[in-house]
């Protein structure tokens, strides 16, 4: 692969591609960005440590990160020649079992470094095929090496993996690095600000429609002139109330259900009959029971209300709702 240099934008999301939090990306950027400098351009895919093994965006040393390369690998699918069962166990878990039980590492128990043969392919990796995405992959598992390694938190371990990084930017009289940083964190806040939401501009050719004009004209409206008052004619002047709302919706229903349950009575309800409400009570409690046992709940509580007599069957209907309804 060429060396490529990526911009800050196209790190930020690589990083929040693999699950890196906002908060770790904007501490971290700036960092990554002084570690993987070459010949002053920040972020270079191929950049190269010269004081220690360490490869890429991240600068993942292939000697003390081999757990979290590994696991990596294991994430992207690559396999890692010459690995043994007992290995993949050590560098997947990160731990060393004491199989003398003497309390230490003994020779031959550690089995975490990679084997020469390994190590140059590793290499090779980072330096000809690790995409961006690649990169961010291997730093999310270089952070959680270091919380198994006991680390309380994704900064503890940043500060450990990038100290002398750390070090120059908490040191003003840096000037180099006083200027990458500031440059970064400007890019970082800029990548997370809100979008300008002003005026867009207009596309090119895009001619607007003439205003219409409000005082009189000298020629005769043409067509339908009433469809302004039509329009304010089919929207209502004040919502109604959530109450209101909720009180027509039951109404509503209620007059299906009503329907469906005035078949029960073979004769034709007259408009002022006199038991026309003791009528209205059962069709609308037998409703209610039907839904409550949908439920599981127990049937209402049916008021007596014979001799209770009103003047017509809507009133019938409107009073004995009000009443079951509570």
């Amino acid at each position: 692969m060429d060396e490529q240099a990526f911009s800050t934008e196209e790190v930020i999301a690589a990083l929040e591609n693999v699950g890196i939090s906002q908060e770790v990306i904007e501490y971290v950027v700036p960092i990554l960005g002084y570690e993987s400098r070459v010949n002053g351009v920040p972020f270079v895919n191929t950049a190269v440590d010269t004081e220690s093994p360490s490869y890429g965006i991240g600068q993942a040393n292939v000697d003390s990160m081999s757990p979290a390369i590994y696991m990596a690998f294991k994430e992207l699918g690559i396999e890692l020649p010459g690995i043994t069962p007992e290995q993949e166990k050590q560098l997947l878990s990160n731990i060393v079992p004491d199989k003398n039980n003497n309390g230490q590492i003994d020779p031959g128990e550690d089995l975490r470094p990679f084997t020469p043969e390994q190590r140059e392919f590793v290499i090779n990796w980072f330096l000809n095929d690790a995409t961006l995405n690649d990169h961010a992959m291997i730093f999310k598992h270089m952070l959680h090496q270091k919380e198994i390694e006991g680390l309380e938190n994704d900064f503890e371990a940043i500060d450990e993996l990038y100290i002398n990084t750390v070090k120059k930017y908490e040191d003003p009289n840096n000037a180099d690095a006083q200027a990458l940083k500031t440059e970064l964190e400007q890019s970082v806040n800029g990548y997370y600000q809100e979008p300008d939401r002003g005026i867009p501009e207009p596309e090119e050719g895009f001619t607007p429609f003439p205003l219409p004009t409000t005082g009189p004209t000298d020629t005769e409206p043409t067509g339908d002139t009433n469809t302004m008052s039509d329009y304010q004619s089919q929207v209502p002047s004040q919502a109604p109330s959530y109450d209101k709302a909720q009180y027509d919706t039951r109404i509503n229903r209620l007059k299906e259900s009503v329907k469906q349950s005035a078949s029960d009575y073979p004769m034709e309800i007259p408009v002022n009959l006199k038991n026309g409400y003791e009528i209205a009570i059962d069709l609308m409690g037998r409703q209610v029971d039907k839904q409550r046992a949908e439920r599981g709940l127990n049937p209402i509580a049916k008021p007596d209300v014979k001799n209770s007599y009103r003047n017509n069957v809507r009133q019938s209907l409107l009073d004995a709702l009000d009443l079951l309804g509570g």
